[in-house]
């Protein structure tokens, strides 16, 4: 059989897929967003909590995948569905901003499944209503927001409002058992985890690089992020990542391929610190996913960055060098933690056990997924109860 029509099969719902049909009373939840193999933070959001939708005995999944690519092998238990499925009792529309409305419209005006917007922001919706994308989820029952500065600054004229962050599986990402033995003769190994795009801060990690060594020529740089073809500057990008590759041929190393999920985890065991400056950002997961390993974490002063990192985690620092229009935090103020996370091995010794407890805390996937369940739950009692009833009662 050809390749291209295996990988085609493998990859994409046809009608086929959606024979299977739900097979009892429980709750039904539809998961409308992009999946695997799509390469971004929105499907490995879905990679994350839907796999541990799968293992919940009380409910039942839809998996809707936004142009119908998913790749099917990682979500085997799931029913393909549409968002207008006579069976579902919620939809629950990740991060889908401008597509809500396309993916939102009911035919079926005897059933209408409780219609979740969980969104992120990445900037003032006041000054950048297009990045807001709140137009666009407006007509949603209900609106959850993953930071609580989203959740600030956004209304709920219709419907509902909830603050609900993303979350991380503490018992996957874990720090390796010996982090701290024989801590002060190991390399001291610096990453950026995200993908290959302007805003993220590539240019300001880069430009770190020679302030760092200067002092401490020991400390390894490494990046491991995907290919945005999308990103503009990308010629710059890849010029000053060659660069740096060739002047520090034993510092710098750089991998632009897809890390597979089972391979993330290795990427953060193998690193001290995790530098993300990006210029904005609607969550940020390698945070999260790099607290939860014991890292602590260097980010740009701004939401939700700075709501998801503390001091007692890492550093936020202030957005002062324009880079192209795009404010990042400097390249010196960059190297001056981590050359303080470097030399004052105390400090970092707190900061990694307290990242970790952070994380425990505030960011577990599976009290995350309880807490999304529960809301689903209250949302269709709702309903039963009273078609016309708002759903800010419920919520309180």
């Amino acid at each position: 059989m050809n390749i291209n029509l295996i990988r085609y099969l493998q990859t994409t719902v046809t009608p086929f897929d959606r024979m299977k049909k739900f097979s009892g009373k429980k709750i039904r939840i539809g998961w409308l967003g992009v999946f695997p193999p799509y390469q971004n933070g929105a499907a490995a959001g879905t990679y994350y909590f839907v796999r541990e939708l799968l293992k919940r005995e009380d409910i039942e999944v839809g998996l809707i995948p936004i142009n119908n690519k998913i790749e099917k092998r990682l979500f085997r238990k799931g029913v393909f569905c549409r968002p207008d499925d006579s069976e579902l009792d919620a939809v629950i529309f990740w991060c889908t901003g401008h597509e809500f409305k396309r993916y939102s419209h009911v035919t079926d005006s005897n059933h209408e499944p409780l219609k979740i917007a969980w969104q992120t922001i990445h900037l003032d919706p006041k000054h950048r209503s297009v990045e807001s994308q709140l137009d666009d989820i407006n007509k949603a029952d209900l609106k959850i927001f993953m930071t609580r500065w989203a959740y600030d600054i956004c209304g709920d004229e219709r419907g509902g409002k909830a603050y609900v962050p993303f979350g991380v599986d503490t018992s996957y990402f874990s720090p390796k058992e010996d982090k701290f033995k024989n801590a002060e003769n190991e390399t001291f190994k610096v990453i950026f985890n995200s993908r290959i795009h302007y805003y993220k801060g590539i240019i300001p990690f880069l430009d770190t690089i020679p302030l760092v060594l200067k002092e401490c020529p020991d400390i390894v740089f490494r990046l491991h992020s995907p290919l945005d073809k999308f990103s503009p500057h990308l010629k710059e990008i890849m010029n000053a990542m060659k660069t740096a590759r060739k002047r520090y041929p034993n510092n710098f190393f750089f991998d632009i391929s897809w890390q597979q999920y089972s391979e993330i985890r290795q990427v953060y065991n193998n690193a001290d610190v995790l530098v993300f400056p990006s210029n904005n950002e609607g969550f940020g997961i390698p945070i999260i996913e790099a607290m939860s390993c014991g890292i602590p974490c260097i980010v740009s002063d701004a939401p939700p960055m700075n709501e998801i990192v503390d001091h007692s985690v890492g550093f936020c620092l202030k957005q002062t060098e324009d880079y192209n229009g795009l404010l990042f935090p400097s390249p010196n103020a960059i190297a001056e933690k981590i050359i303080l996370l470097r030399k004052d091995r105390g400090l970092y010794k707190k900061m990694s056990i307290k990242a970790r407890k952070h994380a425990k805390k505030n960011y577990d996937l599976r009290k995350i997924v309880d807490d999304i369940v529960n809301i689903v739950k209250k949302g269709t009692r709702a309903r039963l109860m009273n078609k016309q009833d708002n759903l800010k009662t419920y919520l309180r």
